[in-house]
């Protein structure tokens, strides 16, 4: 009796391996839209989207398919990070914390991008619908936010914590933002292989809109320079990845010598510059100076907040174009440096600065010679793009809600690719 009932049990397990699940729907068409009021949902969205993936494509058994390069270098980078725990300046059971989170996400990418590789033609319709609505629904919550004074971020503020929200209503968005700017390629070229080139442009143009409304120059840039990767992607890709790839690891590797080229604190009360491109000032030269101190190990595992002077203010002056001024405090690194390169010279010193470097040059490169059509690995080099941007101006190395984002952005990527199955004739 018990035999039968195990025997049944593993027959009905079978059936159901590798079937789309009801979830992964739900996830892709409400979780962009969460995401946008609830930035830090993007961390569990992706845990779940990933073993649903990782489910559905293991038949096709989803380790095989792990990119090698990727996780021979994602290897080595944990197990720095972890002897980087070693000489931390912050409390050592933190420092493991952030880098058990990013070994655990590190991981769990990799292996759903093997599944994602592996899925069949129902898992990947499934896909290319959910996440297309899902990103335009957000887009058109994100439209309404910046035509209405962010209503429903004030209306969610209030029901979650009783108050009205008291600090910049843009920033407390800015994560949901970001995520929908990455996803939206993977969504851009699902709308492109279902409908064509003029739904895809019009999805671009819509998202664009939302995001100049919010305000976020960053977010702006990242997408304007995505789109720019896109276009020269297509037209020259083998020129154009190559030089990706030189500019991005150049970046990443001579990021401490920024320095040279920023104008000097005592310069800044004079700078025409936004008060945050300001403080990003202050805390790029604070940074920068301590890089040197402990240049190739670094001062250890998420020691940033723990740097010796990091909660220290430098007062500026700054003189407005009426000639009035005011006296603006700076703090000289609050919790990371908002420049994920110079981060990690700063805590894994330059040898966590090459690996990120060879790491980001094996993602490049990957797509320079991944076997997809034109339109697709055009697509993957603005997601590329758009992130490097994103990464080298805004928030923390170890953020999980940013490693998610960017293994979501992985995943949907090689989710959404052929084999096509739409039948629209309208697939390059």
């Amino acid at each position: 009796m018990i035999g039968s009932m195990i025997t049944a049990m593993k027959g009905t397990l079978l059936q159901s391996l590798g079937r789309p699940h009801p979830w992964l729907v739900i996830l892709l068409f409400a979780g962009p839209l969460v995401a946008l009021f609830a930035g830090l949902a993007a961390a569990p969205i992706f845990a779940a989207l990933a073993l649903l993936v990782i489910w559905g494509g293991w038949p096709g058994k989803p380790w095989r398919n792990v990119p090698a390069n990727l996780a021979l270098l994602f290897g080595a980078a944990s197990l720095w990070s972890l002897v980087s725990c070693l000489w931390t300046v912050t409390p050592v059971g933190e420092a493991l914390r952030h880098w058990a989170a990013f070994s655990a996400l590190t991981g769990l990418g990799l292996l759903a991008v093997g599944g994602a590789s592996c899925l069949d033609i129902a898992h990947r319709r499934v896909i290319r619908k959910s996440l297309t609505a899902g990103i335009l629904l957000a887009a058109a919550a994100l439209i309404l936010e910046a035509n209405t004074n962010y209503a429903l971020t004030r209306y969610f503020y209030a029901l979650a914590r009783g108050v009205e929200p008291s600090t910049m209503l843009d920033s407390i968005v800015s994560r949901g933002v970001v995520l929908l700017l990455l996803l939206s390629w993977p969504a851009t070229l699902a709308i492109f292989r279902r409908y064509g080139a003029r739904a895809a442009i019009l999805q671009v143009a819509v998202l664009l809109l939302g995001v100049v409304g919010n305000g976020k120059h960053a977010i702006v840039l990242a997408q304007l320079a995505g789109i720019a990767a896109f276009l020269f992607t297509l037209w020259a890709p083998k020129f154009t990845l190559r030089a990706l790839q030189i500019t991005a690891a150049a970046m990443i590797l001579t990021m401490p010598l920024i320095g040279q080229v920023l104008p000097t604190v005592p310069e800044l009360s004079q700078a025409n510059l936004f008060n945050s491109a300001r403080h990003r000032v202050v805390i790029w030269h604070f940074t920068i100076e301590h890089i040197t101190q402990h240049f190739w190990r670094g001062w250890g595992m998420d020691a940033s907040r723990e740097i010796p002077g990091a909660g220290d203010i430098t007062d500026i002056t700054i003189v407005q174009p009426n000639g009035s001024s005011e006296i603006v405090h700076y703090t000289h690194l609050p919790l990371h440096p908002h420049n994920g390169p110079l981060q990690t010279w700063l805590e894994l010193g330059g040898a966590g600065a090459l690996l990120l470097a060879a790491i980001v040059w094996s993602v490049i490169g990957n797509i320079r010679q991944a076997a997809i059509d034109p339109v697709e690995r055009a697509t993957r080099a603005a997601a590329v793009m758009g992130a490097l941007i994103v990464g080298a101006i805004s928030f923390g190395l170890w953020q999980s809600w940013w490693l998610a984002t960017l293994w979501l952005t992985a995943i949907l990527l090689v989710a959404v690719t052929a084999p096509d199955d739409t039948g629209s004739g309208k697939t390059p």
